[in-house]
């Protein structure tokens, strides 16, 4: 009984050495992989993926930047809409009062 409660702990616990050891493993080899691309770079390189994502990141912004305006547009337009039907039935009903 005891042996096998104690092959069952040693099971759980060479599961447990091999999984951390995989995890570390892993995440040595990311960080080993993006050295030696970041480390591999010459300034000109570096300067274009640079220059790379602030234009992205602009690009990103002016979309927001023009979303944003044909909402406020549209909601312009629809105020205008109603003002218009607003006055014209105004102008109707004093119309009919003579």
């Amino acid at each position: 009984m005891q042996d096998a409660a104690h092959q069952t702990a040693e099971a759980i616990a060479q599961a447990t050495s091999d999984a951390t050891i995989a995890k570390v493993g892993l995440s040595m080899s990311v960080s080993g992989g993006a050295t030696t691309i970041v480390g591999g770079l010459t300034m000109n390189e570096f300067g274009v993926i640079f220059g790379m994502f602030i234009g992205l990141i602009g690009l990103v912004l002016q979309a927001i930047q023009w979303r944003d305006s044909r909402r406020k547009v549209a909601a312009e337009i629809r105020a205008l809409e109603a003002k218009e039907a607003r006055e014209l039935e105004e102008h109707r009903a004093r119309m009919g009062m003579y």
